[in-house]
């Protein structure tokens, strides 16, 4: 998702809508990504579930009944013991507390973040196949 101040931007210039607009704040704070279809399990993937945009409370709407979002767990990954992580996306390595941190964020980006170690991903064997 882009930076809040460049939707801000477009926003004042009039390139969004009052109601995009207001989506993608209810976006950016329920933790969810992308619209889903609710008969599609595979449309949320990683912890997330898609959820009626009229029956989450946050967000008060006159929008149709059938538009869905996907909406990952609000909890925190830092109340959990630290097991730091190194994850990979592509060809960028990304460090986490521990193994709910990274789950949290494959929901958030609903995209699959392989961990290739424990550890700090600048460890010199972190490289190496990762122990089960």
């Amino acid at each position: 998702m882009a930076c809040p101040a460049d939707f801000a931007k477009k926003m004042l210039s009039g390139q969004y809508s009052l109601q995009v607009w207001i989506l993608l704040v209810f976006l950016t704070a329920t933790s969810a990504q992308k619209i889903c279809d609710p008969g599609d399990v595979n449309s949320c993937r990683f912890l997330g579930k898609c959820v009626s945009i009229i029956k989450l409370e946050q967000f008060n709407t006159t929008m149709n009944e059938s538009v869905h979002i996907c909406t990952c767990p609000r909890v925190s990954c830092f109340d959990l013991p630290k097991e730091l992580q190194c994850g990979k996306v592509g060809s960028t390595k990304i460090l986490f507390y521990n193994s709910l941190c990274r789950r949290l964020r494959e929901c958030e980006t609903q995209q699959r973040i392989k961990r290739i170690c424990y550890g700090k991903c600048e460890d010199k064997f972190c490289d190496r196949k990762c122990a089960r």
